[in-house]
């Protein structure tokens, strides 16, 4: 996640390297799923289905690590913190 994530109030939430975003994980599903079939249409079949394997994998993850019961949360930070189980007044949750 680094620094670069989509919200402002959470750019320093991976800012040692090791910080992951929930939200651009969901992002990289969407755009696996939606350059998958270009790669089949140009006959990459082997990438695109590499990537789409890959996909399943990161969905099991972000069900098994992202999702607390009733929401997903936004990130982990770098120390492995948690945000955002649930809607919160500053976002952060522990």
């Amino acid at each position: 996640m680094g620094t670069g994530d989509w919200n402002d109030g959470m750019n320093r939430v991976g800012h040692e390297g090791r910080g992951e975003s929930i939200w651009l994980a969901w992002f990289l599903c969407a755009v696996v799923q939606n350059f998958a079939p270009l790669a089949q249409a140009r006959g990459d079949n082997t990438r695109a289905q590499q990537w789409l394997d890959a996909r399943d994998g990161w969905i099991t993850a972000l069900h098994s690590h992202g999702w607390d019961g009733a929401w997903f949360r936004r990130a982990f930070s770098t120390t492995a913190r948690r945000w955002a189980r649930q809607p919160t007044p500053n976002a952060a949750s522990t």
